[in-house]
């Protein structure tokens, strides 16, 4: 079995990830405490997805490996001084649907820097 991640939102209500556009009104406390991590960086949230035409509060951004390697990486470059009390949700990678899903890979520093393909979800032993 295969997993992605995601970390667990603080405050998280319920067990399901929603993305930003899709809270309901009943949630808009939750969704401005989420949105408030975007401060000084607005633009990012009226960003479109490449080859998913929706924007990028519209999706769910998860990692392709435990979040544990990269808090490791950070911490042997000096980024950050220890490693996180972090919680994550372990995602079983079968669960994705592969029309709704691709990869973007990050290839230099800044916002609207990288590129998208859409995944194939076939397990490779």
């Amino acid at each position: 079995m295969r997993f992605i991640y995601h970390g667990v939102p603080d405050p998280m209500i319920g067990m399901k990830l929603i993305p930003l556009n899709q809270m309901p009104d009943s949630m808009s406390e939750i969704r401005n405490i989420h949105l408030s991590k975007y401060k000084g960086r607005e633009e990012i949230l009226d960003g479109r997805v490449p080859l998913l035409n929706c924007l990028w509060n519209d999706v769910i951004q998860l990692l392709p490996f435990h979040p544990r390697v990269l808090f490791d990486l950070q911490v042997k470059m000096k980024l950050i001084p220890k490693i996180p009390d972090y919680k994550y949700f372990q995602i079983d990678l079968t669960l994705l649907d592969p029309n709704k899903t691709v990869v973007f890979f990050k290839d230099a520093p800044g916002e609207d820097t990288g590129s998208t393909i859409p995944i194939i979800l076939k397990l490779l032993p």
